[in-house]
């Protein structure tokens, strides 16, 4: 199958969605991996592995999140826990080239921050929480502060209305400059992993800035 998001590695596993093969009807799982090689898997890969699937699980407590519905939303229809991989190719390399680029930027933060900080400035520039401590997790879910730990809509604002700010100072036009902070907040859409929050906010800032 090939690896259609950023894995996350957290508590000892790598977790992503795998879209299987045509043997399967490319249907989309969910799939965890305990393996030691899971790390170096990246969005876009082609991995041929052994596992068995299963069901998604259902959630039995009121008022819980609900996995398996969330799950099923973005037509994630099992899971899957991968015992052994045999083989790690490329599927797609627009995608592994735009992975390489996110796992390079994790990788400085990483050493250059503790196991604290790591996770809140990851989350907020990559919406990658990884590793968060028991602690910090819940210290933001009391707060109800859980949601900055993601990357925002406001970040493409951001992004946008600096690299036209700067094409302005070099005294580009409004042509270029428009241009340059379409392309750049589309690169950082990507990067952070494009999902509909990011691509509506992209959307917006396109046509604020058209």
């Amino acid at each position: 199958g090939e690896v259609v998001s950023y894995p996350t590695y957290k508590n000892g596993k790598t977790n992503f969605v795998l879209k299987l093969d045509k043997t399967y009807d490319n249907k989309k799982v969910y799939a965890y991996c305990f393996k030691e090689n899971c790390k170096s898997i990246l969005r876009g890969s082609l991995i041929s592995y052994e596992g068995k699937l299963e069901s998604l699980p259902q959630e039995t407590n009121f008022g819980s999140f609900d996995f398996a519905l969330f799950l099923r939303r973005k037509n994630i229809v099992a899971q899957t826990r991968i015992k052994d991989i045999s083989e790690i190719g490329k599927a797609n390399n627009f995608w592994l080239t735009i992975s390489k680029i996110r796992r390079s930027i994790l990788s400085v933060f990483e050493r250059n921050f503790n196991k604290d900080i790591l996770p809140i400035l990851s989350g907020i520039t990559l919406g990658e929480k990884g590793d968060i401590s028991r602690d910090l997790y819940y210290a933001f879910q009391d707060s109800g502060a859980m949601h900055l730990l993601v990357a925002s809509g406001g970040n493409i604002g951001f992004i946008t209305l600096i690299v036209y700010f700067l094409c302005s100072l070099l005294g580009c036009k409004r042509i270029t400059s428009a241009s340059a902070a379409l392309s750049c907040a589309l690169f950082y859409t990507l990067i952070a992993g494009a999902d509909a929050p990011l691509l509506r906010a992209y959307l917006m800032a396109f046509c604020s800035t058209l």
